[in-house]
């Protein structure tokens, strides 16, 4: 079914990335039947520069997901096609996902096609979706609290003798102390590019430590840091004792 260029809506970009959208939006109708076209990513935000790209939901009833990659206009595009039963299983609120890509690409994006009524009903339940608390399990936030002070203690024991490694370990302590920060506060984690100011929104001694670690090269200063932020986040620097619940042994 041909869709009319007049029924589509288009968002205020430069002249190469809009350029780049009506490339993109031709490609789309030209392969697929959409109900709804929906743009998201940092071109519609205020972190919109030069290397900015596009993400780009297609609805459709054809019973498949797909996706693609492209580039249009030297803009690397990434589309997501499924269907509307498929996309609202992604916005379950009895089982809510940490990081809801989907949920906000629809809450926030541009709709350049609506041709059905759930369309709407999409973006309004991703809306209502991100306004729930994603409440974390006592054995999630304990393994998160332990895994950033295992990786700490590796990452001090590893300094002197491979700094490379250390470095590693350190990163991905301060990254779990980062999840923990969201889960125990039943946040949802923002993308990455965003995570240091929605921290610095949320707590700003801490946006301000976790934005010096990464910005450091000393890597003392870093273990450091990175034990500054334990403080504020998981509340302990050192090993501590836990146990986790009992499961049932599986044979395989």
């Amino acid at each position: 079914m041909q869709v009319s260029r007049h029924k589509l809506s288009w968002p205020h970009l430069n002249d190469r990335y809009a350029e780049a959208l009506h490339s993109a939006v031709d490609y789309i109708l030209s392969k697929f039947e959409p109900i709804g076209i929906i743009l998201g990513g940092s071109v519609l935000s205020d972190k919109f520069g030069n290397n900015s790209d596009f993400d780009i939901v297609i609805v459709h009833e054809e019973p498949y997901y797909r996706r693609i990659f492209k580039i249009f206009n030297k803009i690397p595009t990434d589309l997501l096609i499924n269907t509307p039963a498929s996309i609202k299983s992604h916005l379950d609120f009895d089982n809510l996902e940490v990081e809801p890509k989907m949920a906000h690409m629809l809450a926030t994006g541009f709709v350049i096609l609506a041709k059905a009524p759930i369309i709407e009903h999409l973006i309004h339940t991703a809306r209502l979706y991100l306004e729930q608390s994603p409440i974390a399990s006592e054995q999630e936030i304990i393994r998160l609290k332990y895994l950033s002070v295992n990786y700490l203690a590796d990452a001090e024991d590893s300094i002197e003798k491979d700094p490379s490694i250390a470095d590693l370990l350190i990163t991905l302590s301060v990254e779990k102390m980062i999840k923990y920060f969201y889960r125990n506060n039943s946040l949802f984690v923002p993308q990455a590019k965003d995570l240091i100011n929605d921290i610095r929104k949320k707590d700003h001694k801490l946006g301000e430590d976790i934005d010096s670690f990464f910005r450091t090269c000393d890597q003392k200063m870093k273990i450091m840091l990175a034990k500054r932020i334990a403080t504020q986040t998981i509340e302990v620097s050192k090993f501590f004792e836990w146990a986790n619940e009992k499961t049932e042994s599986k044979v395989v």
